[in-house]
C-alpha cells in the first residue's frame, strides 16, 4: 500500500473520517447511468477501489447542477482523483458525497504510462506535483487487479 500524502486517505480509511472531508484517488470499476435527483441536481454513482479495498467496493456519490458536469468515465478501469469529498454513514455502510459548490474530480487514464493530464477534470481541480506518485502507484497496482463489475443500472 503506498503511503498518502496529507490530507488524502485510502478507501479503508475512509471510516474514521465520518462527516469530514478527504481526498481520495481509486480506480473506477462501475459507473451508473446519470439521472435527475430527488433536488434540482444531477447525481451519478460510481464504484471505486483502491490498493487498501477491493470488497466492498466504496461508493462515490456525484451531484452537479448540469448533466455535463458529471464524470464521464471513459472506461472502467480507469482513475478519479476527488477532492474534498464529505464521507457519510449510513445503514449500507460508508460511502463518499461530492457536493458541485466545494468538491472537485478529475479522471485519468487508468494505463500505466507517465501521463499526468487528466482526460475531465471540474474547474476548482488541480492536480500537485506531488501527487504524482499517488497515480503512479495506483496504476502499477491496477494493472495487477482484475477488474470484475461493469455498469450499474
Amino acid at each position: 500500500m503506498t503511503k498518502y500524502n496529507a490530507g488524502h486517505r485510502s478507501i479503508k480509511e475512509t471510516s474514521e473520517f465520518v462527516n469530514r472531508k478527504v481526498n481520495l484517488l481509486g480506480v473506477v470499476v462501475e459507473s451508473n447511468f446519470p439521472r435527475k435527483s430527488r433536488g434540482t441536481d444531477y447525481v451519478s454513482i460510481l464504484k471505486i477501489v483502491d490498493d487498501s479495498q477491493q470488497c466492498p467496493e466504496f461508493f462515490v456519490n456525484i451531484f452537479t447542477q448540469k448533466i455535463d458536469d458529471l464524470p464521464r468515465v471513459r472506461s472502467h478501469g480507469d482513475l478519479i482523483f476527488l477532492t474534498n469529498v464529505t464521507i457519510r454513514k449510513h445503514e449500507e455502510g460508508i460511502s463518499a458525497v461530492f457536493y458541485k459548490d466545494s468538491s472537485s474530480f478529475a479522471l485519468f487514464d487508468g494505463n500505466l504510462n507517465n501521463d499526468f493530464h487528466c482526460y475531465q477534470a471540474t474547474l476548482g481541480f488541480l492536480l500537485k506535483e506531488n501527487e504524482n506518485h499517488l497515480i503512479t502507484h495506483l496504476r502499477q497496482w491496477r494493472g495487477c487487479f482484475q477488474l470484475s463489475s461493469g455498469t450499474m443500472d
